[in-house]
């Protein structure tokens, strides 16, 4: 079983052999009165007794609430995201795993190192001013031309933002991992006889390319077509269709042009594919570094026989919020594959893990575990 980081790659993972993730982290949206997504500050003051009522009432949780004025601008006018995290094992997922988890089984730590400058506002309580995508940590904090001209663009007073001074480093709210987990997950495993692994990763999306090489070996290993991409992105994902539809599945944390260029990278270095399918998640605003959609035609292109977009109305993005429902029912009218294989056994995923030998990536036994 997988425990730990959110990354659509590592569920991908956990698809391709067939076993159950459990997530740390865990989204809950806040409604609120109506706040200047500008007003970083005035968002810490106005939730501040949201959190301290959350936490009061989940003691084993870590609370991130997360405020990004450049991708989600268009929600946090009305709701606040509050993210936290198991820093205890909850007795639910104790309960699963001694349900199901056979004697000498795995568990496996999704471990993402994924960090971002943080504000202490209470125990067990930080304040993250931004999120991972268009726009680097240090440019939130310390404003930039192009923020300047976003601002004025979206009809905002401002012209940067003036949120609290960071005064630590925490994991990122929505990827990294609270390592304050392990030790209750090193006594169960202890207890029941377990191995425990940890597969690390530096970013959210740095699995998608292994993942993707997974797929293609598995499938080739078994004479089956492996020339059929599908690119997933945030959280539009099926994690169960792409090895039901024999598609090779790449994850993309969001619509951005780092992340558009982490794709034609991998398109560069790996043998053509003869269709690809795209999926885009759309959140609603021109943000600083949003890929456009001629940006992500650039990968459709580079399909030797077809590129399409899976549910994504190209002339209205990134204000097309019926392609979040679109894409699961375009995705499902696939075309199955001939010879698709069933899920690969752990022991064949897991040797392939250890044998990974990508910058920031690692998989290794957990002492004690």
């Amino acid at each position: 079983m997988l425990i730990g980081s959110s990354s659509g790659a590592a569920t991908h993972l956990a698809a391709l052999a067939g076993v159950p993730w459990l997530p740390q982290t865990m989204l809950v949206p806040v409604r609120h009165g109506g706040l200047d997504p500008d007003e970083p500050r005035a968002a810490v003051r106005g939730l501040a007794a949201a959190l301290g009522a959350f936490l009061a009432a989940n003691p084993q949780v870590g609370l991130h609430h997360m405020h990004d004025a450049n991708q989600d601008r268009l929600m946090i006018r009305r709701m606040a995201y509050f993210r936290f995290k198991h820093r205890r094992l909850p007795a639910a997922y104790a309960e699963f795993l001694r349900a199901h988890l056979q004697p000498g089984g795995t568990v496996v730590v999704s471990d993402c190192g994924q960090r971002w400058p943080t504000t202490a506002t209470g125990d067990r309580q930080v304040f993250q001013h931004g999120a991972v995508g268009g726009l680097p940590a240090e440019e939130y904090t310390h404003g930039s031309p192009r923020i300047a001209r976003f601002l004025a663009e979206q009809g905002s007073g401002k012209r940067s933002w003036d949120p609290p001074a960071p005064d630590t480093s925490s994991p990122e709210a929505e990827w990294g991992f609270d390592p304050a987990l392990l030790p209750d997950l090193t006594r169960l495993c202890d207890e029941e006889g377990w191995r425990l692994e940890r597969l690390r990763f530096e970013q959210a999306d740095s699995l998608s390319v292994p993942v993707a090489e997974l797929y293609r070996a598995w499938y080739a290993e078994h004479s089956a077509a492996a020339d059929r991409l599908l690119v997933t992105c945030f959280a539009l994902l099926d994690m169960h269709l792409p090895l039901e539809r024999g598609l090779v599945p790449y994850w993309t944390t969001f619509g951005t042009r780092p992340a558009r260029d982490a794709l034609l990278d991998y398109l560069a270095g790996t043998p053509a594919y003869d269709e690809i399918d795209l999926g885009l998640f759309s959140h609603g605003t021109c943000s600083i570094g949003l890929a456009g959609i001629d940006d992500w035609d650039e990968v459709l292109h580079r399909a030797r026989r077809r590129g399409d977009y899976c549910g994504v109305d190209r002339l209205v993005y990134p204000q097309d919020f019926a392609s979040n429902v679109r894409f699961h029912d375009a995705l499902a009218a696939h075309r199955a594959g001939p010879s698709v294989p069933h899920p690969a056994p752990w022991e064949w995923v897991r040797q392939r893990l250890q044998q990974l030998d990508i910058p920031g990536v690692s998989y290794r036994t957990e002492e004690g575990g």
